[in-house]
């Protein structure tokens, strides 16, 4: 026999949850929650200190017994730092089933990927702090381990980052709905949002390489439309130097008489001597 007081605590808890926008993930519903309902898991301390984006995971087929054992506790809890940080991952479930605690840490962390996603921010820029309990979660959704963490950041009172986002990899993970807890749907969604910010390079690069291919064409119709000033040097050389060669000939003609042989070296000196004093304008 159920004691009423359990079926009334029941009831109500279904009907507030109820009015809440969940998603779901495998056996869990996902929700975001206050970080009073997250210091139940990872203690008020850790809870209020920081500000970010706190997800709950709960089972959805949960015996009477087991809702009411379960109170207002959920399964598993994460955050979102403000500044890009997933950290504090608590589950409630004893150490032997380890295996439902992945799942239903992995059903948090898939929503604080897409909350980080549909506030517009970069992928690249997301990072993780984890454990050897949890790095297989972020590893799998593209994260990838850093060899050199900063461990400075304690004495800042900051989270160690572990793990940083990598785009490419997680566009892989994602798009082949092999990510380990889950769902297809949250995957295709996620999948969209990455496959957004994987065209913007293209698109921008696209630009730039428009922007030169246009630069050159403006160019080359300007060299097309006006001569080059090398060229126009030397068909005035070229010029000039014709006009020259007349007005010597002219002047050596009428200098020199035709019935007088003259030393080649005198003649060599005052044909230059000439061509220094022909004006070439």
């Amino acid at each position: 026999v159920i004691d009423m007081q359990v079926l009334s605590f029941v009831s109500s808890l279904l009907a507030a949850t109820s009015s809440k926008t969940r998603l779901c993930q495998g056996t869990y519903d996902v929700e975001e929650c206050a970080a009073s309902e997250a210091a139940l898991l990872v203690g008020e301390r850790n809870a209020k200190n920081v500000s970010g984006t706190w997800m709950k995971a709960t089972r959805r087929a949960m015996s009477l017994v087991e809702l009411a054992e379960a109170g207002d506790t959920p399964d598993a809890v994460a955050r979102l730092r403000d500044t890009g940080v997933i950290d504090c991952l608590r589950a409630g479930f004893p150490s032997d089933q380890w295996q439902r605690s992945l799942a239903a840490l992995s059903a948090c962390v898939d929503c604080l990927v897409l909350n980080w996603l549909e506030r517009g921010e970069r992928f690249d820029d997301l990072a993780a702090q984890t454990t050897l309990f949890d790095a297989a979660i972020f590893e799998q959704r593209g994260f990838v381990e850093l060899d050199d963490p900063d461990l400075t950041a304690l004495a800042r009172h900051e989270p160690i980052v572990t793990h940083r986002a990598n785009l490419r990899q997680a566009l892989d993970a994602y798009t082949s709905l092999d990510v380990p807890g889950c769902d297809d749907d949250l995957a295709n969604h996620i999948a969209n949002e990455l496959r957004q910010q994987n065209l913007l390079p293209k698109i921008k690069q696209s630009d730039e390489t428009t922007t030169k291919d246009d630069g050159k064409k403006k160019n080359s119709q300007r060299s097309l439309g006006r001569p080059r000033q090398d060229l126009l040097l030397n068909e005035n050389e070229n010029s000039r130097l014709t006009l020259l060669g007349a007005r010597f000939s002219k002047h050596r003609d009428r200098s020199i008489p035709p019935s007088r042989t003259l030393p080649a070296s005198f003649v060599a000196a005052a044909s230059l001597s000439r061509l220094s004093s022909v004006d070439l304008c």
